[in-house]
């Protein structure tokens, strides 16, 4: 087998090229077959098999406006586009997405193309925590993640990351309980204890409402001077007895 430039089989150009050929006829309509050929080569030459993999699926007028457009970053915007096609495309040919890409990786890029105008501003807010979260979940769920990082009940800080963690490891399962759970998880007892172990409420064997409780209760007694109490109280049960002694002699005159 011939070897063409930089290593790619002559062969594989060829194949490369013929897709194009097939597949994206109207747009190289008007080229010939060797000027194809030499783009597809060129694509080869400067970005290896991933470059006659992307160039077959998007085809010689996107490979040549994403890589242009990416400049530097161009070899890691081929090797996202020989991965996912056209859905690389819509991310990476608009600045916003080519930034989160370049910034965050391919995952930042995945989460882009499972959730579009959604994640956007999510990973741009809360970053690598927001990036995993958004790919454990599904449409109704993202949406949902989306819209308390917009109104910042989700936000920067190390208890938000952990709900977003949480989000991560358990899916849709978690981000449904932390939507429905919202309220409670704005008081900090009941968002510490769901940090602390999320499963078992996430399961619903433990009670987030009744564990938001029970530190209320604590706070109480332990902020209650209980001297005065206690003083009320012994007065109180001499009163009575006093009293019940008052009425028997009274009883016992009459």
């Amino acid at each position: 087998m011939h070897e063409g430039v930089a290593g790619v089989a002559s062969s594989a150009v060829r194949d490369v090229t013929e897709v194009v050929i097939r597949k994206f006829g109207k747009e190289v309509a008007e080229e010939s077959a060797e000027a194809i050929s030499k783009q597809v080569a060129e694509a080869g030459a400067k970005f290896g098999e991933e470059g006659l993999t992307a160039m077959s699926k998007i085809g010689p007028r996107a490979f040549r406006k994403i890589t242009v457009e990416a400049g530097e970053q161009a070899p890691g915007v081929v090797k996202l586009t020989a991965k996912y096609g056209e859905q690389a495309v819509w991310v990476v040919s608009k600045p916003r997405g080519l930034a989160i890409f370049v910034k965050y990786g391919e995952e930042a890029a995945t989460a882009v193309m499972k959730h579009p105008g959604i994640a956007e501003g999510a990973v741009e807010q809360l970053g690598v925590p927001a990036v995993r979260a958004l790919n454990s979940v599904t449409g109704a769920e993202a949406r949902r993640l989306g819209m308390m990082i917009e109104d910042g009940v989700i936000r920067t800080g190390e208890q938000s990351a952990g709900l977003l963690d949480v989000v991560a490891k358990y899916g849709d399962k978690g981000m449904e309980f932390i939507w429905r759970n919202k309220g409670a998880l704005a008081v900090t007892a009941g968002l510490t204890a769901f940090l602390y172990d999320p499963e078992p409420f996430i399961h619903g064997t433990t009670n987030l409402a009744a564990e938001t409780v029970k530190p209320v209760a604590v706070e109480i007694a332990r902020n209650t001077n209980w001297t005065p109490v206690m003083i009320s109280g012994v007065v109180g049960f001499v009163g009575l007895i006093t009293f019940r002694v008052w009425v028997r002699r009274r009883g016992h005159q009459l």
